[in-house]
């Protein structure tokens, strides 16, 4: 039987065991751990807590299969509760009977898929995920660096974005776009007024988000063509990039443009970090005066220094 200890406030008992001892827990015995906890930890508020602990590390390990065997787990206890009322929550406070989902964009959330990503790009090569997933399905994507280790991603559209050509044939139509359910935890500035092409915000992406993602994922992310129409210019200029990480423009969120499907409702344009209120969040749309952004009522604003105003980042790609 596996010692167990369970997790204190602060998510583990640094004084009782060692972190590389619990990661090989969690990969090479999940199942064996789950069930000895059931057996040896008697409380319903003691279970809650020793899973709630396991699946924030799972997810700092970037071991989304972990993760969502325990947040499962978690969602069984619920189900059965303890018997006194105690709702249980996930850590950010929302209710797991409420799957997560926060009032700012309660319409946007359908259901979490439990595929991982790889499950996702082989649905993706044999044409499987045209019945098996639909717009506004939700998808785990571990980030050691957000709230808890991981945020979620959610499928605006399909066959929308053209890709580029680096890695599929040019001119074809890259299968499903995804786009991050809240803001990522840190606000970041746009950068000098340069436009979307020479911003500071789409070298971070590149230079420090892209890395972060997991290998599986950036295998399967296509390239595609970014067009962004500038808004109310005095000389009319489309700017084309070729990106693998991107924001969203006002052309793709707004009626009347190329509107991505999930944008279709404006309830969806509101955002915030994980758990909390709504905010403002970068679009890589400019104007004569700054750079665009998405306010706290999902209507579009503009921000005269993008050097200096921090926004929420939003971020998108391609499979």
């Amino acid at each position: 039987m596996l010692k167990i200890r369970v997790l204190n406030k602060s998510g583990l008992a640094e004084e009782a065991v060692k972190r590389e001892v619990l990661e090989n827990c969690l990969r090479e015995n999940m199942h064996r751990l789950i069930d000895d906890a059931e057996r040896s930890i008697a409380g319903f508020s003691e279970k809650k807590q020793f899973f709630l602990g396991m699946a924030r590390l799972a997810g700092r390990m970037k071991e989304p299969d972990a993760a969502m065997a325990l947040w499962e787990k978690l969602e069984e206890l619920e189900t059965v509760g303890r018997g006194d009322g105690e709702l249980l929550t996930r850590p950010e406070g929302k209710p797991i009977r409420d799957d997560g989902i926060s009032s700012h964009s309660r319409e946007a959330r359908t259901e979490i898929i439990r595929d991982s990503w790889r499950e996702v790009i082989a649905n993706i090569k044999n044409g499987s995920y045209r019945t098996r997933y639909k717009v506004g399905d939700r998808f785990l994507l571990a980030l050691p660096d957000e709230k808890d280790g991981f945020i979620e991603m959610q499928i605006a559209g399909f066959g929308i974005d053209i890709c580029s050509g680096i890695s599929s044939r040019q001119g074809s139509k890259s299968a499903v776009t995804l786009v991050s359910v809240d803001c990522l935890s840190r606000a970041r500035a746009m950068g000098s007024y340069k436009g979307w092409q020479d911003s500071d915000l789409r070298r971070w992406l590149m230079r420090e988000l892209w890395p972060a993602l997991p290998e599986e994922l950036r295998e399967g992310i296509k390239p595609v063509v970014k067009k962004t129409y500038p808004e109310n210019m005095r000389i009319p200029h489309i700017e084309t990039t070729e990106d693998r990480l991107w924001l969203l423009s006002a052309d793709e969120l707004m009626p009347g443009g190329q509107c991505y499907p999930l944008f279709k409702d404006g309830k969806n344009r509101l955002k915030g970090k994980k758990g909390e209120p709504p905010m403002s969040w970068w679009l890589r749309s400019y104007t004569n005066f700054g750079f665009c952004a998405i306010g706290s009522n999902g209507e579009e604003q503009c921000y005269r220094s993008p050097a200096l105003n921090r926004c929420g980042v939003v971020f998108g790609f391609c499979l």
